[in-house]
C-alpha cells in the first residue's frame, strides 16, 4: 500500500467513481435494504431473532446482489447520498483539471435531492427503510411529514453550501427550509442543564447523539437572515448536549444517557457516528457562532474526542476498526467519515494541541490510502461497503460506498492543496472550504 498519496492519482480515482455513478444511476441496492424485507422484519421479532436473522443473511456473504434479486428487493435512492455527492462535486470544481461541466454536475446533485423531497411545507426527506428505528417509532402524526433528521439535516447543509458557492438563492432557501423542518416536525427535548435533543423522526422520542450533531451543523450554517434569535438557543442547546454526553475518555455512545434509561438497549460506541460528532464540532467551532464560554468548552471537547477517536479506532498504519480497540474492521463509511472529520479539525490546526495535530496529520493520509486499498476496485470503479472475513462485500452501493469515498478524497485534496498553495483555499465562487457560512472564518 502506498502511503504517499499522489494528488493526480487521487483525482483519477475520484473520476473513476464519478463515471461509475453516472453509469449506474443513484438508485442502488443498499447496506440497509435487506433488513426491511418482510421476511427479515418478521424474523427480527421472534424469540430467536438474532440467530434467525444471521442465518437468513448468511447467503448474502457469498452473493449479496443475487440474493437481493432473489428476494425481490428493489433498488432505492437514499437521500443522504446527495449530501456526499453535492459536497464532493462542489469541491471538485476548484481542484485541478476540473471538468468543464463540473458546475452543472454539482447542481444536478442538488436538483436530484430536491426532486426526492417529501411532500411537505418545509423541505425534508424520508428514510426508505421501514426497519430503521422501528423500536422507537409510532404511527407518524397526521400533521407532520415522515422526515428523517439525518437526511434532512445533511442534505439541507449541502443545499446551503451549493447555493452559496453557485449564488443560487433557491438552494439557499431550500437549506433554510430544511432547518425549519427539523425545528417544526421533530420532537425536541429541553432539559434544566441547558441541553436540547432532537428526535430522529417526528414519530419517535429518541435521543440519538449524531442526529443532534447533524441538526446543530445545519442551524450553525444558516445565513444571518435565516436564523431567528430563538434558533440560537436550540443550536447552543444541541452543542451543550454533545459536550455533556461525552464520556471522560472522549467517547460518545450512540444515544444519550436519558435515551437508554427510557428505551433500554445496549450502549455502543462506534467509528462512523463518533466521526460525525467530531466533524460537527470542528465545523461549528470554525464558524464562530457560539458564545465564548461554550466555544471554549467545545474546543476542549473536540481535543478530547479526537484523541480518543484516533487512539481507539485506528492503528499507526491507518487500519480502522468498527468498535474501539480493534476486532471488527471498520466499514467504508467509518474510514471516510474519519477522513472528513480529520480534515475539518485540521483546517485550523491551531485549535488542537501540537501533539494531537501532528498525530492527526500523520494518520490522515494513511487512513485515506488504507480506505482506497481496502475498498476501491480500480477495474470497475466500484467501492465495497465492508470487508467480511477478509473479502470485500460488494453491492455497488453509492450511499454506503463510492459517494463517501469521493467526499473523503475531495476533503483531503482541498485541505492539502490549500496548504501547498496550488489552488486558493477559497475560490471566488466556491464558498468556504470547511462549509463556513458566508462572511465567517
Amino acid at each position: 500500500m502506498n502511503l504517499q498519496l499522489d494528488h493526480s492519482d487521487l483525482l483519477k480515482t475520484w473520476e473513476l467513481m464519478h463515471a461509475r455513478n453516472a453509469a449506474l444511476g443513484p438508485a442502488r441496492f443498499d447496506f440497509g435494504d435487506i433488513a426491511s424485507h418482510p421476511l427479515f422484519l418478521r424474523a427480527s421479532r421472534g424469540r430467536w431473532s438474532r440467530l434467525a436473522v444471521k442465518a437468513m443473511r448468511s447467503p448474502e456473504l457469498l452473493f449479496p446482489i443475487t440474493y437481493r434479486q432473489l428476494l425481490g428487493l428493489s433498488k432505492q435512492v437514499v437521500p443522504s447520498l446527495f449530501y456526499h455527492l453535492g459536497l464532493t462535486c462542489c469541491d471538485r470544481e476548484r481542484l485541478p483539471a476540473a471538468s468543464p461541466d463540473a458546475v452543472a454536475q454539482t447542481e444536478a446533485a442538488a436538483l436530484a435531492a430536491l426532486d426526492l423531497r417529501a411532500e411537505a411545507e418545509h423541505v425534508c426527506w424520508k428514510h426508505p427503510y421501514d426497519h430503521h428505528a422501528a423500536a422507537w417509532r409510532t404511527a407518524s402524526p397526521d400533521d407532520r411529514p415522515p422526515s428523517c433528521a439525518h437526511h434532512t439535516g445533511r442534505v439541507g447543509l449541502m443545499l446551503l453550501r451549493v447555493g452559496r458557492a453557485h449564488r443560487r438563492a433557491d438552494f439557499v432557501a431550500a437549506g433554510g427550509s430544511a432547518a425549519k423542518a427539523l425545528l417544526e416536525y421533530h420532537n425536541w427535548h429541553a432539559y434544566d442543564d441547558g441541553t436540547y435533543t432532537v428526535s430522529y423522526y417526528p414519530s419517535s422520542q429518541d435521543e440519538v447523539i449524531n442526529t443532534g450533531a447533524d441538526a446543530a451543523v445545519l442551524l450553525a450554517a444558516l445565513e444571518a437572515d435565516q436564523r431567528e434569535p430563538w434558533m440560537q438557543d436550540r443550536l447552543e442547546g444541541l452543542v451543550r448536549m454533545l459536550v455533556a454526553e461525552q464520556h471522560a475518555d472522549g467517547s460518545w455512545d450512540y444515544c444519550t444517557r436519558r435515551h437508554y434509561q427510557t428505551f433500554g438497549g445496549q450502549r455502543a460506541i462506534d467509528n462512523h457516528h463518533s466521526a460525525m460528532n467530531l466533524a460537527a464540532l470542528a465545523r461549528i467551532l470554525a464558524w464562530d457562532v457560539l458564545e465564548p464560554e461554550l466555544g471554549g468548552e467545545v474546543g476542549e471537547c473536540l481535543e478530547k474526542g479526537l484523541r480518543f477517536y484516533l487512539d481507539a479506532f485506528f492503528t499507526a498504519d491507518g487500519s480502522g476498526s468498527y468498535f474501539p480497540g480493534g476486532g471488527r474492521p471498520a466499514c467504508v463509511v467509518g474510514y471516510c467519515e474519519g477522513v472528513s472529520a480529520l480534515c475539518a479539525a485540521l483546517s485550523d490546526p491551531r485549535r488542537l494541541s501540537a501533539g494531537l495535530a501532528d498525530q492527526a496529520d500523520r494518520l490522515l493520509p494513511r487512513i485515506l490510502a488504507r480506505t482506497i486499498d481496502e475498498f476501491f476496485d480500480p477495474a470497475t470503479g466500484d467501492v465495497a461497503c465492508e470487508r467480511w472475513f477478509g473479502r470485500r462485500y460488494r453491492i455497488q452501493s453509492a450511499r454506503w460506498g463510492s459517494a463517501p469515498l469521493m467526499q473523503a478524497i475531495t476533503d483531503y485534496l482541498t485541505l492539502t492543496t490549500g496548504r501547498r498553495g496550488e489552488v486558493p483555499v477559497c475560490a471566488p465562487h466556491a464558498g468556504e472550504c470547511v462549509l463556513s457560512p458566508a462572511g465567517r472564518r
